[in-house]
């Protein structure tokens, strides 16, 4: 099942404009929708992934990712907790340079930043205790640092995609992506 999720959102990130070429309203709903059900589908199969590579046991991929044990110790548990948010954000590097370097504006990918903006709002203003609380559990961050931090980056990736030609959002995107996949690496080691 992960497999097919994996492959769909993978073949959904690079080519979901394509599958679209007509402008209409409706065709420009689909299109944020299925980016947005992308970036949900990233961020469970980054959880469901991290699980599995640490030796998780027991996991299952449904509305989200669980597992019944086998994640031990404050390093695997910081990887479980933090790879969703790093492979949503990978996810929005790859559809923004993408769209970046065709020049043009894709339904499809603001799809995807409005999923992260509204999940990583709905994480900073509800204080949803999963990820970020288990990340703050599992390590010296603090909790309300993180949920900013994510939340800037989102605010970041939506002003990218309005202003491609703003140079400082491009690397300061990247800067924050790059930053979410080291601490989360830095934690292993």
């Amino acid at each position: 099942m992960i497999k097919k999720i994996l492959i769909l959102a993978v073949i959904l990130l690079l080519f979901g404009k394509t599958l679209f070429a007509e402008e209409s309203l409706q065709n420009k709903i689909i299109e944020v929708a299925l980016g947005g059900m992308t970036s949900y589908g990233l961020h469970e199969a980054g959880h469901y992934l991290a699980a599995e590579a640490v030796g998780g046991k027991d996991v299952e991929f449904g509305r989200f990712v669980t597992w019944n044990g086998g994640v031990d110790g404050k390093t695997d548990n910081f990887m479980v907790s933090s790879a969703g948010f790093m492979t949503q954000n990978i996810g929005s590097e790859i559809a923004l340079s993408i769209q970046e370097k065709h020049k043009t504006k894709s339904y499809f990918v603001l799809g995807i930043l409005l999923h992260n903006f509204f999940q990583e709002t709905f994480y900073h203003e509800k204080k949803h205790y999963d990820d970020l609380h288990n990340m703050e559990k599992n390590s010296d961050l603090n909790e309300d640092e993180i949920r900013t931090f994510l939340a800037v980056k989102s605010i970041i990736d939506l002003y990218r995609f309005y202003h491609p030609d703003q140079k400082w959002s491009i690397w300061a995107s990247r800067s924050m992506t790059g930053t979410i996949i080291g601490i989360s690496f830095n934690f292993q080691f």
